[in-house]
């Protein structure tokens, strides 16, 4: 019987122990995997963000130098329903926005491309002042849009006059902030949840 017990201790206590680190190690090593490839989905949520927000950004730029903005000679020889076909046509092609409006320096409206009229007159937005004040693009943080009430994010660039490189107007894309969802959807297929701050 003491041999028996002896022997049973012997093999016992060391597989217990062996099973119980195992079973520790295989924890915590699961639990770093888990961080790490959850920090790594995070960072490519980062870049993707980001580099989907750079590309609005070279987009606004691009539309604040079409030359029937730029150029007072230009615009006079192309119609408004012109005007509005090639900013609709902007629309159709980048896919991201429902509406580009370009705005006096008041505020008033000059053209758009929008399936609902835009606001006649947008003085008071606090991206339309940023970028009179700084003179340079500006992206809004999302907010609802007076129009659609629907959350949105305008992305805004000062026009300058071809030959004096003054600010004439302002241009402004609306984009629906559920299209960054389209960014990131494959990044919470296995149950986690991403927010942007």
């Amino acid at each position: 019987t003491k041999t028996t017990l002896v022997a049973i201790t012997a093999i016992t206590v060391p597989l217990l122990a062996l099973s119980g680190f195992t079973a520790l190690y295989v924890g915590q090593n699961i639990t770093e995997s888990t961080k790490r490839k959850e920090a790594e989905n995070a960072n490519v949520l980062a870049y993707r963000v980001a580099y989907f927000m750079k590309e609005r950004y070279g987009d606004i730029q691009a539309l604040a130098q079409l030359s029937f903005l730029t150029n007072s000679k230009v615009r006079e020889f192309i119609p408004i329903t012109e005007q509005k076909a090639i900013l609709d046509s902007y629309i159709r092609g980048y896919g991201v926005y429902d509406s580009i409006a370009v705005y006096r320096l008041d505020g008033s409206l000059m053209v758009d491309a929008s399936p609902e009229p835009p606001p006649a007159n947008i003085s008071k937005r606090e991206y339309f002042q940023t970028v009179l004040r700084t003179d340079k693009p500006f992206i809004s943080q999302p907010e609802p849009s007076v129009v659609t009430k629907k959350v949105s994010i305008f992305v805004a660039a000062p026009v300058k006059d071809a030959n004096t490189g003054k600010t004439i107007a302002v241009i402004r894309t609306r984009m629906q902030a559920s299209a960054l969802e389209d960014v990131i959807k494959d990044l919470g297929e296995g149950g986690e949840q991403y927010h942007l701050v």
